[in-house]
């Protein structure tokens, strides 16, 4: 499945109650003209869903034996040869034992399961899929979608004002929390267990207890490349895989690692004329031998992704990438994208500075100024005062301060994948209803990672170890130069100054982006619900409109902010 929402009732007479509830996370879970939901129930439970039909095998929901299950994404348990037959196996675990059925997943998923003896809900061990929950009475409500549960308990929400600091100084919400306080989100290998009237809350799986390997450099690259093959195969269904590549290594690494597997790949990059990521895309596609096709795009149009999400880039790929599998255009479409990379092997945020200072303890507020720079946005109300970020700042370094770590300089890798790495794909999530879009992600792969964070961080800082890794592909995957960091090591080729980054920030004309600023600032200023004007600064956002209709794009920062913030906290999306 793709999404799922519902109640779960921890009175008996509660859910005959809660049927405007229901029929709200019903019809808002997809915005979709037709969706077909499906509806399954309990004495004490609803569950509503629906299927993008992405994957060729069908929806993975199982109804029997007094049990409704619902499974979004793919587990990747055990090593079975589809989705469905792992689905199979791993319902079956559940209801011997759900901690170690969870424990033995590897891959990215959102479950729930109702029955007459209880119910339960857990997030995969990267909290990559959403699941958002609330109390409301005697009701335990919850869905995939934050914009369905939120538009279905609108009327007894309140705005988290932590969660809010949290999102101007460290870009999103930390640890559970959301926009709302009434809302919480499942943490990473967490699972929810709801019987009669008790819900608990508890962990099955933890990140921070994985142990040091003793593994030389040389034998952890072979292994990481064989965990890496391995996540591949067991998540490759078909002979023939659509993918993203573009001139960078994440990308590169999967589409290499689909064909060290034996699959045919046809190949999708989005990209402006000339740029390093056009380029170099094709460079690799013409040395890997794929089936590609480039998009070339209008730089201005990197703006609109930036207000609109990465939904639009998915919908586009799916409208100009022609679909191998031969299914009918209405299905949903399944691509292998290399998101996770970056963070996950390439430690992109890390530096050795960095891993020293996150390293003690209690952490230092220096430490955590220095990695939660966040957007240098005052739009929201109060946040032009220092005691603002000051007391974000405090807050911050009490939720990496509560992340155990027996292996200290492992703490500020556990942060990002626990926090951004967590959420970074929500919006994707969130959108699919409308970009009709599935992704694998193998980066994603819970014993990938697991071989990673057991060996040193200092190997991993700069893309050092993920430069090595990359020559270990059969189809020397390493054989043209990809784009590189910023101050990162540049691997075996010497760089390319003529060809222009994806990072620099002179895309797009002045004028463009201007324009684009102010006819967002408008929207916000004309359509801002009641959240939106309590939490926004509309007096500056006012004074922003106007100056962009000079021009001028000095303050065009403070517009994806606002835009995020009124797009979560109100009806805008």
């Amino acid at each position: 499945m793709t999404a799922f929402a519902g109640i779960v009732a921890l009175e008996p007479e509660a859910l005959a109650a809660a049927a405007a509830i229901s029929a709200s996370l019903r019809s808002g879970l997809s915005r979709h003209p037709g969706e077909a939901i499906r509806t399954g129930a309990t004495d004490r439970a609803v569950v509503h869903s629906f299927d993008l039909d992405a994957w060729a095998d069908g929806p993975a929901v199982r109804d029997g034996d007094g049990r409704y299950i619902v499974v979004c994404g793919d587990p990747a348990y055990g090593d079975a040869a589809s989705r469905q037959a792992g689905v199979d196996l791993f319902a079956d675990h559940l209801a011997r034992d759900p901690a170690g059925a969870l424990a033995a997943t590897t891959g990215t998923f959102a479950l729930v399961v109702v029955a007459d003896g209880g119910s339960l809900l857990a997030a995969d061990k990267f909290g990559s899929r959403p699941i958002y929950w609330a109390r409301r009475g005697d009701l335990l409500c919850f869905a995939t979608s934050f914009r369905a549960l939120r538009d279905a308990l609108l009327d007894g929400l309140t705005v988290d004002g932590r969660a809010l600091r949290e999102t101007i100084v460290a870009g999103q919400p930390l640890g559970d929390r959301t926009l709302f306080a009434e809302i919480r989100l499942m943490r990473p290998g967490q699972m929810l267990r709801v019987v009669r009237n008790r819900c608990d809350l508890s962990q099955y799986h933890d990140w921070s207890g994985i142990t040091a390997s003793s593994a030389s450099r040389d034998e952890a690259v072979n292994t990481v490349y064989e965990r890496f093959l391995h996540g591949i195969r067991r998540r490759s269904y078909t002979p023939v895989a659509d993918a993203f590549l573009s001139g960078g290594l994440d990308s590169r690494a999967v589409v290499a690692g689909l064909l060290d597997a034996g699959r045919r790949v046809n190949t999708f990059n989005s990209s402006y004329p000339g740029s390093a990521d056009h380029v170099l895309g094709e460079e690799i596609a013409r040395h890997l031998g794929t089936a590609h096709r480039t998009d070339l795009r209008d730089p201005v149009e990197s703006l609109r992704y930036t207000m609109e999400t990465f939904a639009n880039y998915a919908r586009r790929a799916s409208v100009a990438f022609p679909r191998s599998d031969g299914r009918p255009g209405s299905a949903g479409r399944l691509l292998w994208s290399g998101d996770g990379g970056s963070v996950l092997m390439g430690h992109v945020y890390l530096t050795d500075d960095r891993v020293r200072a996150f390293a003690a303890a209690p952490i230092g507020l220096e430490a955590v100024r220095d990695v939660c720079r966040g957007s240098g946005s005052r739009i929201v109300r109060g946040s032009r005062s220092a005691a603002f970020r000051e007391k974000a700042h405090a807050e911050i370094a009490a939720e990496i301060d509560a992340i155990a770590c027996p292996r200290p300089a492992r703490r500020l890798y556990l942060y990002h994948l626990l926090n951004n790495q967590a959420r970074h794909l929500y919006w994707h999530h969130e959108q699919a209803d409308r970009s009709r879009v599935e992704l694998v992600t193998p980066f994603f792969d819970a014993k990938l990672v697991e071989t990673i964070i057991s060996l040193p961080t200092e190997w991993f800082v700069r893309h050092g170890f993920y430069n090595d890794w990359i020559g270990r592909f059969g189809v020397r995957a390493d054989g043209v130069p990809w784009q590189v960091y910023p101050g990162h090591l540049p691997g075996p080729h010497p760089p390319r100054p003529e060809l222009r980054q994806q990072w620099r920030g002179d895309w797009q004309g002045r004028r463009e982006m201007s324009r684009i600023y102010r006819r967002v600032a408008g929207k916000i200023l004309k359509d801002g619900g009641r959240f939106s004007r309590a939490v926004l600064d509309y007096r500056w956002l006012a004074v922003y409109y106007a100056t962009f209709a000079l021009c001028s794009d000095r303050f065009g920062y403070e517009i994806p902010v606002a835009n995020k913030l009124s797009a979560e906290l109100d009806r805008r999306y």
